[in-house]
């Protein structure tokens, strides 16, 4: 539920986050462990960013688009 009432925010927000310039696109740096929680909620790993360690865990990076809230006029 965080994360989607997260994304929605950003969606209702898009302005505050980077304006015209922010496309939607979301990456997060997910422990490889867990790899397959994020998927579940909408996000693809990107096999070009490849894995890094973080705190002596794995990582790697997955994105997901955030269909952006029509402006009101």
């Amino acid at each position: 539920m965080l994360v989607d009432s997260s994304l929605q925010w950003a969606a209702e927000h898009s302005e505050e986050i980077g304006g015209s310039e922010w496309k939607g696109m979301v990456l997060v740096h997910a422990q490889v462990s867990v790899e397959k929680v994020w998927a579940k909620m909408g996000f693809v790993t990107d096999e070009k960013l490849g894995r890094w360690d973080e705190e002596g865990i794995d990582h790697l990076g997955m994105w997901r688009r955030v269909e952006m809230a029509k402006k009101r006029n």
